[in-house]
């Protein structure tokens, strides 16, 4: 990550704490893990809060023996309960756990109310699929890719966010597309939508356009990789200056 680009998240986090960042939308898991891996190559510290079955926790190359509804029983500690990725990630699988927080209201919410002041020791806590409460401000981000399928998800998306978690602002980072156009045309879709039904805000915030790379398993793992950085520093970035419309 270029001197600039660290400036900028050493800013964040001076002035901010802990970047609490809930992402949702399909290919959720590989962003999450994109920008987990961008944090430690800038020395962050990251916890990830994986809300999927597990395809952070693969992604990222690590064997999750516990989860995060066992360290809300007490039946596991807090630091005996982590994985560890070979970078330094630390992660807690949380799809039991979020269910939990939803279904089951007070006695959950007031487990994790006891808990989570230990993400106050990280630079950036990630979570995907969902977020627990959280008395700071939780950024959203929304992944979508530009197709029906894709769309129709990320509206489904947003549709449970407002209902839930009252969001009014998201922003959105598009993969897979094939040119800056078809990712715009995505963003703008989502977006139309989202305003007029939801009274969401969103803001175009990173793409991956892949042009002639999709058959190229490595090239596509390189603009992943490089989009992921971009994509932090425009998280980043956001607090401190209006965005552009597209910035990929």
């Amino acid at each position: 990550m270029r001197d600039d680009q660290a400036m900028g998240l050493r800013r964040l986090f001076a002035l901010r704490g802990p970047m609490l960042l809930g992402v949702v939308g399909r290919g959720s898991s590989d962003v999450v893990a994109g920008l987990a891996h961008a944090c430690r190559r800038d020395h962050r510290s990251v916890f990830v809060l994986d809300g999927s079955r597990g395809e952070v926790v693969r992604a990222l190359g690590v064997r999750a023996r516990y989860d995060l509804l066992q360290v809300l029983h007490g039946h596991r500690h807090w630091e005996t309960a982590l994985a560890r990725s070979a970078d330094g990630i630390h992660l807690l699988a949380a799809s039991r756990a979020f269910n939990a927080l939803r279904e089951h209201g007070d006695v959950a919410n007031a487990a994790w109310h006891r808990q989570r002041g230990l993400l106050g020791a990280y630079d950036v806590v990630l979570a995907n699929g969902d977020c627990p409460p959280h008395e700071g401000r939780v950024q959203w981000l929304l992944c979508v890719a530009p197709t029906a399928a894709s769309v129709t998800s990320a509206y489904a998306a947003l549709k449970d966010l407002a209902r839930r978690h009252h969001v009014r602002a998201c922003d959105v980072f598009v993969e897979k597309a094939t040119t800056d156009r078809a990712a715009l045309d995505a963003f703008r879709s989502v977006a139309t939508t989202a305003r007029r039904f939801l009274g969401i805000e969103l803001a175009l915030c990173g793409a991956v356009v892949t042009e002639d790379s999709a058959d190229d398993p490595r090239r596509l793992a390189k603009l992943r990789t490089a989009g992921c950085e971009r994509l932090l520093q425009a998280l980043a970035s956001a607090a401190q200056a209006p965005r552009q419309a597209v910035n990929h």
